[in-house]
């Protein structure tokens, strides 16, 4: 069994004499957490990876700063965002159809081709073969 840091048995003490303050603790820890978590911070590793890279954002996400369009294109051939207007914090969830059909088409692209090809349709209608 791992012992417990100092940090946390002092954040466990916390729970135990005041909820209140627990939950300011909390709200800080969050706070903290999605201010680190700045989507164009990631850039800088996609664009290092060479690897095609679909980022699909939720237009309507209270978590996180969709970038704009234009930031994102100087990232390179490999590199491709799309918004989903009427998604929020979970596009997978909020437009399960677009984000799947999406998602299969990217992971369908031929080696070489960049993920820039993919374009956002209005409607997808299944092929009956």
């Amino acid at each position: 069994m791992m012992p417990l840091s100092g940090v946390r048995i002092s954040w466990l003490m916390l729970a135990k004499k005041s909820p209140l303050a627990l939950e300011a603790s909390l709200a800080r820890a969050v706070a903290a957490s999605m201010g680190s978590f700045r989507a164009d911070s990631l850039f800088s590793h996609f664009r290092a990876s060479n690897v095609p890279c679909l980022l699909v954002y939720g237009q309507n996400d209270p978590s996180i700063r969709v970038p704009s369009v234009d930031s994102t294109q100087p990232l390179g051939f490999n590199i491709h965002q799309i918004n989903l207007d009427a998604s929020g914090h979970f596009p997978m969830l909020d437009e399960a159809g677009k984000f799947n059909r999406l998602l299969t088409d990217f992971l369908a692209l031929e080696s070489g081709l960049s993920p820039r090809e993919l374009q956002l349709k209005e409607e997808w209608r299944r092929r009956v073969r």
